[in-house]
């Protein structure tokens, strides 16, 4: 009997076929023969057994993700357990990852941004105020950019360049100095012409502030000899320490604003 002549994808489907059902044999005789066998070619051979697998994700792209929605859906609780307990395991690659994936794409990320605070508006509403109530230096400062750019005022300052200006006044108003600081105040005021460095930057009660108004130390007749009872609300400052030099920067500079 004369035998077929074959074709090589022929050749080549019954070779797959064959070593399929060998593989399934071997399975029936061990459940676990496939893993053991994929461990033992990653222990052999790990750069290897890493390219075998990125080429059969190439190739499988589409069926793999497929597959992976369909598992995730339907074992929720055990895939996010499992998310869990990779995230904790490898934390800082996880972090690195994300860090260089905001950073190549910039576009997304900002746009990601947009979309969560359009659905959670009153998350973002309430986290807003949350954070403004336990940050208020940080909120002088934003608030003080965005004023300083309404009247194309120059100069701006940092956080820590604020705590120490209100430290170098002890915490006090730097104008009747009795009162706790409760804000700044700018000396010469940028609706006039001041700038935004810190040296034109001064802490102020609520009284002194609304008395001065936007007038220059020239024009204000002085903080205000009687004042209503009230409580203050002094503003939390950062427990840092007023480098010396800084001192002697504060009182050249305190000396040339009272100077116009």
């Amino acid at each position: 009997m004369r035998r077929l002549q074959l074709t090589e994808e022929e050749r080549l489907a019954r070779l797959r076929a064959q070593q399929r059902a060998a593989r399934e044999r071997l399975k029936a005789k061990n459940p676990h023969y496939s893993r053991d066998a994929t461990r033992r070619m990653r222990e052999k051979d790990p750069e290897a057994a890493k390219a075998k697998s990125k080429r059969y994700y190439e190739e499988n792209q589409v069926q793999i993700r497929e597959r992976v929605k369909l598992r995730a859906a339907a074992n929720k609780v055990k895939v996010r357990e499992q998310a869990r307990r990779s995230y904790e395991k490898h934390k800082l690659k996880h972090l690195a990852s994300a860090k260089a994936w905001q950073e190549a794409n910039p576009e997304k990320v900002l746009e990601a941004k947009r979309k969560w605070r359009r659905n959670n508006a009153e998350k973002q509403r309430v986290a807003t105020a949350r954070w403004a109530k336990n940050h208020p230096a940080e909120v002088l400062v934003k608030s003080g950019r965005h004023r300083a750019k309404k009247f194309s005022a120059k100069g701006r300052y940092t956080i820590d360049q604020l705590n120490a200006r209100i430290l170098y006044y002890g915490g006090l108003c730097a104008y009747c100095r009795v009162t706790p600081c409760e804000g700044i105040d700018h000396v010469i005021p940028l609706t006039r012409g001041g700038s935004n460095w810190p040296a034109n930057l001064r802490p102020v009660c609520a009284p002194c502030n609304s008395s001065k108004g936007n007038r220059l130390l020239s024009e204000w007749k002085g903080p205000p000899r009687e004042q209503k009872p009230r409580q203050p609300k002094p503003l939390k400052i950062s427990p840092t320490k007023l480098p010396f030099s800084w001192r002697r920067s504060f009182v050249a500079g305190d000396a040339h604003v009272q100077q116009q």
